[in-house]
């Protein structure tokens, strides 16, 4: 679908959800993908690297893919009348609701070509519908990969109201959500935003990541994961189908592999003003919000990622995670209010450095490495077995220089 075959694309501004469907889906890597989320640990929402933790940020969300991440939460009551609620929003009602989804092929085909001069009842409902149709195919993919929920309809059916909500936030807590389903269960494949996921680790670690070739994009208007709409080059010694190899380069992975900030100043400056806006609340340690899904922002667990120098963070509390199964009629809002409140309050809890953290560098990290390989698992897989590296001479004089090294 195309918004701005519709005439929508304002609607799609004022909603904060225009700057991300700029961002085109790129090609995962699902063996590197498996690998990082094999060390995914829920209990502190980082990944546990070989130099310490690191994970995906609202910073990252909001510099990546431009979702507003300061607002309000996403949630609310998810009981109503679906078909009456269709009818009212999208001017029409689907033909085939299953436990309050829909097909998103359904989507596509009632509202993929919209007329330039159609009424604004009607460029109302094609903005809702194609929010609705990157919900379900990027921001919050469901397991079965071709319908979405209906609950997310009543949030746009006014736009300034649908602007203000933190979608960057419960995206982020969709996506830690889905890396602990994943790494408990052991599968390779995360059911969440991937392609933010995947430009995260492209732009934090050297591992697998592709050279862009061809003309750059223009990043006019765009967040900073639009530089990645572009031919991708992949390096011939990655074998991407092989996750043994990724286990093994994570396992020996060099600090020169790790950037720890890649949006230096210099990219900041080139960004739109609404990547920087929530700036505030980036190192905000606070609860994510996302209907029945609440899950922690520990800020204070990776504050490399900031600039800052990482001391031994506090302990974590247990949250209780629950499921949306068998609490259709569940007001969300109700259920989580403590969280809520702590969101509320989540500019009194920004992460600083300690003022007791060595102001050395090398030494405070020695410090803080010496405390997380007491708390981390170290390797995830035996080195992989590799073929020597062999010179073959090529010719009489690339022989006769081979054989007089070897002669001494």
């Amino acid at each position: 679908m195309d918004s701005r075959a519709s005439g929508s694309d304002r609607a799609l501004t004022t909603c904060w959800l225009f700057y991300v469907s700029r961002l085109r889906r790129v090609q995962l890597d699902q063996a590197l993908l498996g690998a990082l989320i094999e060390r995914w640990r829920r209990e502190t929402q980082t990944f546990h690297l070989r130099h310490g933790e690191m994970t995906v940020t609202l910073h990252d969300v909001a510099i990546i893919a431009g979702l507003r991440v300061d607002g309000e939460p996403v949630t609310g009551h998810v009981s109503f009348d679906l078909l009456h609620t269709c009818e009212l929003l999208l001017g029409i009602q689907p033909d085939d609701v299953v436990a309050g989804q829909i097909r998103l092929e359904w989507l596509f085909q009632h509202f993929r070509h919209i007329p330039l001069d159609a009424p604004a009842a009607v460029v109302a409902a094609s903005a809702r519908a194609y929010i609705l149709f990157q919900i379900g195919c990027s921001l919050f993919p469901n397991p079965t990969g071709y319908r979405v929920h209906l609950k997310w309809l009543p949030l746009l059916e006014d736009f300034d109201f649908c602007g203000g909500l933190a979608w960057g936030a419960a995206t982020l807590a969709h996506l830690y959500r889905a890396l602990g389903n994943a790494s408990m269960k052991g599968k390779a494949e995360c059911c969440a935003f991937g392609t933010l996921l995947q430009i995260w680790a492209w732009d934090h670690i050297h591992i697998g990541r592709p050279d862009r070739v061809g003309a750059p994009p223009d990043l006019h208007d765009c967040p900073l994961g639009c530089r990645w709409n572009m031919g991708l080059r992949f390096r011939g010694n990655v074998r991407a189908t092989d996750i043994e190899f990724y286990r093994d380069e994570l396992d020996q992975q060099r600090e020169s592999q790790v950037t720890w900030m890649p949006y230096t100043e210099d990219v900041l400056i080139g960004l739109p003003a609404f990547c920087l806006e929530g700036s505030a609340i980036w190192r905000s340690r606070t609860s994510l919000i996302c209907y029945h899904i609440v899950e922690l922002h520990l800020p204070d667990r990776v504050l490399r990622q900031f600039g800052l120098l990482q001391h031994i963070p506090d302990p974590v509390e247990a949250i209780q995670r629950i499921t949306s199964q068998g609490r259709s009629g569940e007001d969300w809002a109700a259920f989580h209010a403590p969280y809520i409140q702590r969101w509320a309050d989540r500019l009194e809890h920004i992460a600083e450095q300690s003022p007791f953290v060595d102001p050395d560098p090398i030494r405070a990290t020695s410090v803080y490495m010496q405390w997380y390989w007491g708390i981390t698992r170290r390797w995830i897989s035996r080195p992989v077995q590799r073929p020597p590296l062999t010179f073959l001479p090529r010719g009489n004089v690339e022989r006769r220089l081979r054989y007089r090294s070897f002669d001494g």
